[in-house]
C-alpha cells in the first residue's frame, strides 16, 4: 500500500466528520489512518517525504485537529497540541513543514480558547 492511500482519505475524513460533529466517525477515520500507515511498505518515492506522507508527527496534528474541530479543550487535548507543536518546531526535522508548524500552532491556540 502506498503511504499515500494511508494520509489522503483518512486524515480528511477525519476531519469532515468533525466538522460535522460526528466524534465516532472522525474518531475512527483517524484510527483507520493509523493502521493504514502500519501496513505500508515504504519505498524510494516515500525516502523523498513531502505532504504525501503520514509520519507519527502528522498523525499527532491530525489527532488535535480532530479533537479541536470537535470543541475539544480538555487536559488531554491540549498536552497533544502542545506536542504537536514541539514536534514540528524543529525546522531540520526530516518531517518539518512550514504549513504543519502553523497549524500545530494555531491548533494549541483553539484548544486553549477550547479549555474545559
Amino acid at each position: 500500500m502506498r503511504a499515500v492511500a494511508a494520509f489522503l482519505a483518512a486524515a480528511e475524513e477525519a476531519r469532515a466528520a468533525a466538522l460535522l460533529g460526528d466524534d465516532a466517525m472522525a474518531s475512527a477515520a483517524v484510527e483507520r489512518a493509523v493502521r493504514q500507515r502500519e501496513q505500508v511498505e515504504p519505498d524510494d518515492l516515500d525516502e523523498l517525504g513531502g505532504l504525501l506522507i503520514f509520519p507519527t508527527e502528522k498523525e499527532l496534528y491530525y489527532r488535535v485537529e480532530t479533537d479541536v474541530l470537535l470543541g475539544r479543550g480538555d487536559a488531554r487535548t491540549v498536552a497533544g497540541a502542545e506536542r504537536a507543536v514541539e514536534a514540528f518546531s524543529e525546522r531540520a526535522a526530516p518531517h518539518w513543514a512550514f504549513g504543519d508548524e502553523a497549524g500545530a500552532r494555531c491548533n494549541l491556540a483553539l484548544v486553549r480558547l477550547n479549555g474545559d
